[in-house]
């Protein structure tokens, strides 16, 4: 986000809707549930949120007294997390 921010001469400490979270919601959760309202639509981005989040506890996990999967892992989680991030910013998801 800082990164994003400071390329496009933002300030890097004001909010934006290009958050995942926020991405979540607008390209996903208002589109699969239009008719919930707000609040329970704003809700519903926790449980697809933590799916990724769990993705990366499991790992750890699974791995934690293996050097060299943990780093194998954070790569994977990364490119996860880039991936799902760049189809939802173009709108190539949802």
């Amino acid at each position: 986000t800082i990164y994003r921010r400071v390329k496009r001469r933002q300030h890097p400490g004001h909010p934006d809707r290009l958050h995942l979270h926020s991405l979540i919601y607008s390209r996903l959760i208002r589109k699969w549930f239009p008719v919930r309202q707000k609040y329970i639509q704003n809700a519903l981005v926790v449980p697809l949120a933590l799916i990724y989040m769990m993705l990366s506890e499991i790992l750890v996990i699974s791995f934690y007294s293996q050097k060299n999967l943990l780093i194998v892992s954070f790569l994977a989680c990364f490119m996860v997390y880039i991936l799902v991030y760049r189809r939802m910013v173009f709108f190539k998801w949802g």
